[in-house]
């Protein structure tokens, strides 16, 4: 294996003296083992899933200091993640981002109040059952026992059993309707064909919907089946528009760019190991080659490397073989291909 030589010589360009010799090195583990929440089809064998409210305290091991961050711990966050382990009152999820995998542990106090499993919506003056709300739903608690649930396009409301909330659910498979026609954004889905009828949904963007029936006297029954919500009822005739395919949606990407020009760097190569601290655990894995910046960790053979991530710019550790400032080998591996899988 070949050893990148560009750690060494940015740390002593920028004045940090190679170790002494005398220091003791802290080793690597000597079987890596790698957490299974850091595999490659991870999001296939862990269906468990948390929705973060906050970035509060961020923790490469529970019982350590949080590690600090430049984001706002009160910004809202609203992003669902994996999680890998619980633990108390902390809960251990995976961040994915900057060409790296990360497993870090935050307060379940900083988690969102979600649907944990379906549960259909009562509409309290009539009795009517209404939207479905699916795991992982986030709630907006009305008072008197009535909840609202919000996807961003659709909203439903009305009351549900307390079990059916939580902060931990399990992720559904995804699914993906054939699309028949275009809900118009204010519309209303009622409980049956009567402008009087209890209110299942209401659509405040335009939203895909599935056409279930002809029209009848003005109204036609559809059906909304998306991520968070499921809806079945009655709209106007006028409020529908034929679709040509399926919903067609805008995504934006911004890559987060920091600068730090007198801190050294080094090129991490694609399956590099990222520990919890020199000696630790391993808590990520670096999924492409990349130039990321690096400080001394005042261990030989530790690197403390820079994550870019959502949150805030993390730093894990990384190790290779080192002798009197000189290195011996290559970085750590961290195979995240599951036992008996196909390279």
């Amino acid at each position: 294996m070949t050893f990148r030589w560009l750690p060494i010589v940015g740390l002593v360009a920028c004045g940090r003296a190679a170790h002494a010799p005398a220091r003791p090195a802290i080793p690597a583990h000597a079987a890596i083992k790698v957490p299974p929440a850091l595999y490659d089809d991870a999001e296939d064998r862990v269906r468990a899933r948390a929705r973060v409210a906050h970035a509060g305290e961020v923790r490469f091991e529970p019982n350590l200091p949080a590690e600090e961050l430049e984001l706002d711990a009160r910004e809202p966050i609203d992003q669902v993640h994996l999680v890998a382990d619980q633990l108390g009152g902390r809960v251990q999820l995976r961040l994915d981002g900057d060409d790296a995998r990360l497993l870090l542990w935050i307060d379940r106090a900083d988690l969102e109040t979600v649907v944990v499993k379906a549960h259909a919506l009562v509409d309290r003056a009539s009795g009517v059952r209404g939207a479905v709300a699916r795991p992982g739903a986030t709630v907006k608690d009305l008072g008197g026992g009535e909840i609202q649930i919000d996807d961003g396009l659709v909203t439903a409301r009305g009351s549900i059993a307390g079990d059916a909330l939580g902060a931990i659910f399990d992720e559904r498979p995804p699914r993906a309707p054939q699309i028949t026609d275009w809900l118009a954004s204010g519309s209303r889905v009622v409980a049956s064909p009567d402008p009087a009828a209890p209110t299942v949904a209401e659509a405040h963007q335009l939203v895909g919907v599935v056409r279930l029936a002809p029209a009848q006297n003005g109204w036609v029954e559809i059906e909304i089946d998306r991520e968070w919500i499921y809806a079945r009822g009655f709209v106007p005739s006028t409020a529908l528009t034929p679709a040509n395919g399926g919903i067609e949606g805008s995504a934006s990407a911004s890559a987060s760019t920091f600068g730090m020009s007198d801190t050294p760097t080094l090129i991490l190569p694609s399956g590099a190991c990222l520990y919890a601290r020199p000696g630790g655990p391993i808590i990520g894995v670096n999924t492409a080659e990349r130039l990321r910046y690096a400080n001394d960790a005042d261990q030989p053979g530790w690197r403390r490397v820079a994550i870019d991530t959502s949150w805030g710019l993390l730093w894990p550790a990384v190790h290779f073989p080192e002798k009197e400032g000189v290195p011996a080998g290559d970085f750590d591996r961290c195979s995240t291909t599951p036992r008996g899988a196909a390279p």
